[in-house]
């Protein structure tokens, strides 16, 4: 059964995905769809959209975390059905609070709200958790905030395994810190580069998706 888009995919639909096929049909107007070398300083261009496209999806990630955990939060009775794993992180973040008697805001209902505020700081810019978007770090990140064992089992589609997806995102995002870092990497970055990072994104969001859904209070998280 086909599910409904979330506040996290329509965002990156109707936000992101326009901005980053602008870059990709002006790189095709200015300088064609055929075979050939390009001019030099239209690397801007795709350099641009590899930058964009690895920030959009660090962005859907967080915010697709945010929306399952106050789901969770709103349709868990018994905090003693919530996974483990967000047991462990809310606790650590209790307990990092200067005051002493924060733990205790977790007493009676206390802790949907907790859940709740911890959605917020997950979008918000003091958690930079997930600033490197590699599927180790989405894996942990996913992990520790809404209990899901290792969502990147999930990133399987035609012609594409698991380790492919994890192996193929981790080289765009290590070119994303070269171009962010160092303003060039060695070599050239292609159209051709952007176009496949993009479509492994819009993809991989797809699978991430339906394994952050799949939580049910008195059932094991996914694994």
């Amino acid at each position: 059964m086909m599910l409904a888009y979330g506040q996290a995919h329509r965002t990156f639909l109707q936000e992101a995905v326009p901005d980053i096929q602008r870059l990709i049909d002006l790189h095709t107007s200015e300088t064609g769809a055929g075979p050939g070398r390009r001019r030099a300083d239209i690397q801007v261009v795709t350099r641009s959209a590899i930058v964009m496209t690895c920030a959009s999806w660090e962005a859907f990630c967080e915010d697709l975390a945010s929306e399952a955990l106050r789901k969770i939060a709103i349709r868990t009775k018994d905090p003693a059905d919530l996974p483990a794993e967000i047991k462990k992180t809310l606790k650590r973040s209790l307990l990092a609070e200067k005051d002493d008697l924060a733990i205790w805001s977790i007493a009676g209902r206390g802790w949907k709200d907790q859940l709740k505020l911890r959605a917020d700081m997950i979008v918000s810019d003091e958690d930079r958790s997930l600033n490197t978007p590699k599927h180790r770090q989405v894996k942990a990140f996913f992990r520790e905030n809404i209990g899901i064992g290792d969502i990147t089992q999930g990133w399987s589609w035609v012609r594409c395994q698991p380790d492919t997806a994890c192996r193929k995102l981790d080289e765009f995002v290590a070119l994303r810190g070269s171009i962010a870092h160092r303003r060039a990497p060695a070599g050239s970055v292609y159209k051709r580069e952007a176009v496949t990072l993009w479509t492994l994104c819009r993809d991989s969001l797809r699978a991430l998706r339906s394994r952050s859904t799949s939580f049910s209070p008195r059932r094991p998280a996914a694994v």
